[in-house]
């Protein structure tokens, strides 16, 4: 009688826990219909990055990567204040390839100063996007983390720190797995510049 007793209790715990937490999740939808900043991710081009990021304001362009068509890094001024910064990544076709949102180490709703923690940020996209897959990770006799996943046959978003190191800024990187990184026009279709063609 006794093992039965405890056997109910933890089914009807469960049950209770399920009851609390499906609604939590009852939303989600799938990685690849994610939005950033008002754009569907898996569909995002270099023109449409940088007219976007212009018309919301509040954004910096590096000037490492001004002149660069595969990279841009934008640096928050007035929007996203809880980040350093955006990198965008594209191929010679303009499609971005992924990008990434760089996290200040401290967190916003934090009044003691506390370091951000991955799964603060994990807490937010489980809303969205449900359960995840979790990796723990450490290096170097530091504590470990956690590192959050999610994905699907189009779209992986993955929240991690820098280096893999527990105490590196927090991240969260999008990398669109339909858009080839090393996918380049035709010789046609391209302005190479005079020092590429040799002349």
């Amino acid at each position: 009688m006794f093992k039965s007793a405890i056997g109910l209790t933890i089914a009807l715990t469960g049950l209770a826990l399920w009851s609390l937490l499906q609604p939590t999740y009852a939303q989600t939808v799938a990685p690849k219909d994610a939005q950033f900043l008002g754009l569907p991710i898996v569909q995002m081009t270099l023109p449409q990055v940088r007219r976007q990021l212009w018309q919301i304001g509040g954004f910096k362009v590096s000037r490492s990567t001004r002149d660069l068509h595969h990279i841009d890094k934008f640096f928050t001024q007035s929007a996203l204040l809880d980040s350093y910064n955006l990198t965008f990544y594209y191929n010679d076709l303009g499609q971005v390839t992924h990008f990434r949102r760089l996290y200040r180490p401290y967190s916003e709703s934090s009044e003691q100063g506390q370091l951000l923690a991955t799964n603060t940020l994990a807490k937010t996209l489980a809303k969205d996007f449900g359960a995840a897959k979790v990796e723990r990770k450490g290096w170097g006799g530091f504590g470990s983390y956690m590192s959050y996943v999610w994905e699907d046959d189009a779209l992986s978003i993955r929240i991690d720190r820098l280096n893999n190191h527990p105490l590196g800024d927090v991240y969260i990187e999008y990398r669109l797995k339909q858009n080839d990184p090393y996918a380049v026009q035709t010789v046609e279709e391209n302005t190479l510049p005079r020092f590429v063609k040799g002349s």
